[in-house]
């Protein structure tokens, strides 16, 4: 009789336990669902806490939280692509805009019956100046769109980027002479990468292009070998702290874009060094950025 006592105790405390672990259960049940609601609806970072400790709870905010956390992201990087959207847009008008008022105003002074011919004749050189600016400005803007749109032809294949870089680096030599811009050159004589020829022709041209356009007095360019890679480092005495926005679309040194620059070269060299398989990046120190390229070397069997 005892033990039948005691057997009915144990199934009632068992009873009572189940019964509150229930109880609990459908209050955090609640109190999850109660948080998630107000989540989705208000649009929080918030994250939902445990109330009850239960393993198949736990399992289940775990997983609620995971859902969150990659909405966010999503939510996050859908955001960023509409300010870099309505970013490219204004940027856009504003470089187009600029070159055509400058016409438009030389435009009307040509029609002033006062202008004598010498005047006229530099008007005209002015505005052809300036168009051929907006037609470079154009076929920036095209071929950044054609690159991002995986519709810029890549053929990889053996190629010598010594010969290609000094057949590159010959076209600036005047520019040098003419800026005063000291270049130091220590470059190896075999550099053999696995690249497409117009990609790193561009991406040569663009990397060199820079330093003349905002390089004070001196530039160094070098090369070596690392690690699979041929390695290029063009350093050159910019002074601009904002070196993680060098690659933004219309970002140039100190922001000061004007008709000549569309701040587009470097964004377009970026994606083209993704496109062959090499890496890019900078480093900002001593008031001296440099930009580090990667190139994938081909290694001789």
């Amino acid at each position: 009789m005892l033990i039948l006592y005691i057997v009915i105790i144990i199934l009632v405390i068992l009873l009572l336990l189940t019964s509150m672990h229930l109880i609990l259960l459908k209050k955090e049940i609640k109190n999850i669902d109660r948080q998630f609601v107000k989540i989705m609806n208000e649009s929080t970072n918030a994250r939902i806490n445990k109330g009850y400790v239960n393993h198949d709870a736990e399992a289940l905010i775990k997983t609620l939280n995971q859902y969150i956390d990659q909405t966010n992201r999503l939510a996050r990087k859908s955001k960023e692509s509409n300010d870099v959207l309505k970013s490219t847009i204004l940027n856009m008008s504003h470089d187009i805009r600029t070159p055509l008022t400058s016409i438009q105003g030389y435009l009307q002074l040509i029609k002033m019956d006062e202008i004598d011919a010498l005047k006229r004749k530099e008007y005209i050189g002015i505005m052809e100046s300036r168009l051929d600016s907006l037609k470079s400005m154009m076929e920036n803007f095209f071929e950044l769109a054609k690159v991002e749109s995986n519709s810029f032809p890549i053929n990889l294949k053996i190629l010598n980027a010594h010969e290609i870089f000094v057949e590159i680096i010959g076209m600036y030599y005047d520019l040098f002479q003419e800026k005063k811009i000291f270049l130091d050159l220590k470059l190896m004589n075999h550099m053999i990468v696995i690249a497409d020829e117009s990609a790193l022709k561009r991406i040569f041209n663009n990397l060199v292009s820079n330093i003349v356009k905002y390089g004070k007095s001196k530039a160094q360019i070098k090369s070596y070998s690392k690690d699979n890679y041929i390695i290029f480092t063009f350093t050159n005495d910019i002074n601009d702290e904002n070196v993680n926005k060098l690659f933004d679309k219309f970002y140039t040194v100190s922001n000061s874009r004007t008709e000549k620059s569309s701040g587009l070269g470097l964004a377009i060299t970026k994606e083209l060094v993704y496109k062959i398989n090499g890496q890019i990046s900078i480093d900002y120190k001593n008031e001296e950025i440099t930009f580090i390229l990667k190139l994938k070397q081909y290694m001789e069997h």
